[in-house]
């Protein structure tokens, strides 16, 4: 693998961390106006933010990999898994900004202030405890994949 390839790989998965992790973020500030109150609502929180600090991780090690003298020597490449489980995670986190009503651009075209001015909450209990469920799962294979590469 040349140089160039080991390098377009990394920022593509910083990249996609990058918008997953805006897009968490973002989404968590406006669940926790609406979802604080429930219990679910706070296990979906605690599970966002838990999500988007493994996500920072993530590009933390990516960041670090692209510029590693070891990595370019060898012609290493991201793990493929660390990729797919990245766009798992920013689907779910539409699918979740789905539900909840809001019907803008994703994930930087100003949904979250035209959200805040018309909040239509729409998920239940058991669309919260199934996003909770899939998004703890993506978090667990990110670090499964970040502890196998040594980190």
């Amino acid at each position: 693998m040349t140089d160039l390839t080991v390098t377009a790989n990394a920022f593509q998965v910083v990249g996609l961390a990058d918008v997953i992790f805006r897009a968490g973020t973002q989404l968590y500030g406006v669940l926790s106006k609406t979802l604080a109150a429930s219990e679910n609502g706070t296990r979906l929180l605690s599970t966002l933010k838990s999500l988007t600090t493994t996500i920072a991780e993530v590009r933390r090690f990516a960041n670090e990999f692209k510029t590693s003298l070891f990595v370019l020597e060898d012609g290493g490449a991201l793990p493929v898994e660390l990729e797919n489980i990245l766009k798992r995670c920013e689907s779910e986190l539409k699918h979740l900004k789905k539900n909840a009503g809001a019907d803008a651009t994703w994930p930087n075209g100003g949904w979250v202030s035209k959200w805040k001015n018309r909040l239509t909450f729409v998920l239940n209990d058991g669309e919260i405890l199934r996003s909770c469920r899939m998004l703890e799962a993506h978090k667990t294979a990110l670090i499964a994949v970040l502890t196998v590469n040594n980190r």
